[in-house]
């Protein structure tokens, strides 16, 4: 099984809020896709990162937790780029971990 986690920033990349409704639709599809998500909303985390080297950035973001037993590398891929052009991000995290259900 795997552990597939989406860093999603609740601010797009002209520093204005994400619509709710834009996650809420993102939920609601890998619900569908999936049979179920943990979404971490309550208390967004901060990525901290330095563009170009030099100047401290900050994002507020939100994860979304989906476990699959497969992973497609492709249809991933494809949700990142639509991801980022809809939220006009350079880029999203999306990664998968390997895992073990004990």
């Amino acid at each position: 099984m795997f552990l597939i986690e989406i860093l999603l920033p609740l601010r797009n990349g002209q520093g204005r809020p994400v619509d709710k409704k834009e996650l809420e639709g993102l939920m609601n599809m890998l619900t569908e896709e999936f049979g179920g998500l943990t979404a971490h909303t309550r208390a967004p985390a901060q990525g901290f990162w330095k563009d170009n080297f030099r100047e401290l950035s900050l994002d507020e973001i939100v994860i979304f937790e989906i476990i699959s037993e497969i992973l497609d590398k492709t249809w991933w891929k494809n949700l990142r780029f639509d991801l980022e052009r809809r939220l006009e991000q350079k880029l999203i995290v999306i990664r998968a971990h390997s895992v073990e259900q004990l």
